[in-house]
């Protein structure tokens, strides 16, 4: 990260602790958990994923398989999975609430047309400035409206395989598209 970005962030963390109540820390003491997330999520603006496949469902994990570690969904507070067929969409959102669990929404429509592109667009235009997560949840809701599952509480995913295969078992012998995200 450049100096100047570095800078940036650093403002950022200090002013939004300072608006929520939090004094400054010295070296010896721990930096609150919220400034921690909102560091955190700042560093992730401008590591933003996108992995898009195609197949059947073993092949699609067969090949989430060969990205295992590469893609870090274990280490991420949002990523999301979007499952299209011929006739129908997927879509699966987890947000990490801690290291053990996550909160996952998920909606079920006819068609994303263009909701992944719309989304990669978005957090283009951010320029790592907004988190990419919460970006992509409003227009989710936006697009597809509200979950069919909303905020249930799962074991959090020890990787990209893991998470989608629950996904995947809705579509054991059809050909689709998968897209991972991995927003913040």
């Amino acid at each position: 990260m450049s100096h100047a970005r570095t800078s940036i962030l650093l403002a950022f963390v200090a002013s939004v602790s300072a608006a929520v109540g939090y004094r400054s820390v010295t070296a010896s003491e721990e930096q609150p958990p919220q400034t921690q997330r909102l560091a955190k999520c700042a560093q992730s603006a401008w590591r933003v994923e996108s992995l898009t496949l195609f197949g059947d469902r073993e092949v699609i994990l067969e090949k989430l398989a060969r990205h295992e570690g590469s893609m870090g969904v274990e280490h991420n507070r949002v990523f999301m999975f979007i499952v299209e067929t011929g006739d129908s969409a997927d879509l699966a959102m987890y947000e990490r609430t801690d290291a053990e669990r996550c909160e996952l929404s998920q909606w079920g429509v006819r068609s994303v047309a263009d909701l992944t592109e719309q989304i990669l667009k978005q957090v283009l235009a951010s320029k790592g400035t907004r988190c990419a997560g919460q970006l992509t949840k409003a227009l989710v809701e936006e697009k597809a409206g509200k979950a069919s599952t909303e905020g249930k509480s799962v074991p959090a995913p020890k990787s990209a395989r893991d998470a989608a295969g629950e996904l995947l078992k809705k579509h054991p012998n059809e050909f689709f598209r998968l897209t991972l995200l991995v927003l913040c």
